[in-house]
């Protein structure tokens, strides 16, 4: 897998134009606790990111990924607190510009994945995605010199993560069931165990016991800070089947990581079922 970064321009002109797949992964920085690295979701999106490079370049012979740099780009936080946003538009443009860069090259293919999946996050890379293939372009020069040229195929991989309860429950704001709890701090500990604080065993759980509408105003004001959930739960082992690549017959094909790979590959027609 190439990074885009650490590329010299040879390297990039020389891949094909029709098998070549770019990953985008974004995320924002926020607390997940005082426990946990700000930037935890930037290195999830890219380690789901590489995971799925990995996948696709095993599985299909003759295509190359290009994994892009990690963007600190993030619409919602879930905790509002401390956390650095963008507005949506920032970031669909962001993923437009990018892309459209690239696809006057002739590049076609590009995948983004979100390490938070907070309702305006998706959406605002769902639309990237539609006005890439409308050609919804604020620069209609580039609209003219490529109208006669496919349009490029933008896919929002992180989609495919949030199950019908989890896009039910968040569907104006991030209303996750926890955050910096067991599930973010095993993730922390399979990235890197070393950025973990050691006082995360004895992290007592919290909970946010309150209404749908109260957490949405406090959301809204900037007053959800730190974690909630069961650190003290974590494992290495969860965060590494979170990441897990398994065989077809496995019963983990409900991990994140193969719903993710497998929309990839259903969505782009690339050939992964």
């Amino acid at each position: 897998m190439l990074e885009f970064e650490n590329a010299k321009p040879p390297e990039i002109l020389a891949l094909s134009r029709e098998k070549t797949v770019f990953l985008l992964p974004v995320a924002p920085l926020q607390d997940y606790g005082a426990h946990l690295p700000m930037g935890l979701g930037i290195a999830q999106a890219r380690e789901l990111a590489k995971g799925i490079g990995e996948r696709l370049e095993r599985e299909l012979a003759g295509w190359s990924v290009v994994l892009f740099p990690s963007a600190p780009l993030g619409v919602d936080a879930a905790a509002s607190y401390l956390a650095i946003n963008v507005r949506g538009h920032v970031l669909r443009d962001w993923l437009i510009d990018a892309c459209s860069g690239l696809h006057r090259l002739g590049f076609r293919r590009f995948i983004a994945v979100s390490g938070e999946l907070g309702p305006q996050q998706l959406t605002a890379i769902e639309e990237a995605g539609r006005m890439l293939r409308r050609r919804i372009h604020p620069n209609w020069i580039f609209k003219l010199a490529r109208w006669n040229t496919p349009s490029p195929l933008l896919i929002s991989a992180s989609s495919a993560i949030p199950g019908p309860p989890d896009i039910r429950r968040s569907l104006i704001f991030p209303n996750f069931l926890e955050h910096g709890g067991a599930l973010d701090t095993s993730i922390a500990l399979a990235l890197d165990p070393a950025r973990v604080s050691r006082d995360y065993l004895t992290l007592p759980a919290r909970s946010l016991d309150l209404g749908s509408f109260e957490r949405w105003w406090l959301h809204r004001r900037k007053k959800i800070i730190g974690y909630w959930g069961q650190p003290a739960a974590a494992t290495e082992l969860d965060g590494k089947t979170y990441f897990s690549k398994p065989p077809s017959a496995s019963p983990l094909n409900s991990s994140p990581f193969w719903r993710v790979a497998k929309t990839c590959g259903e969505i782009s027609g690339l050939g992964i079922r």
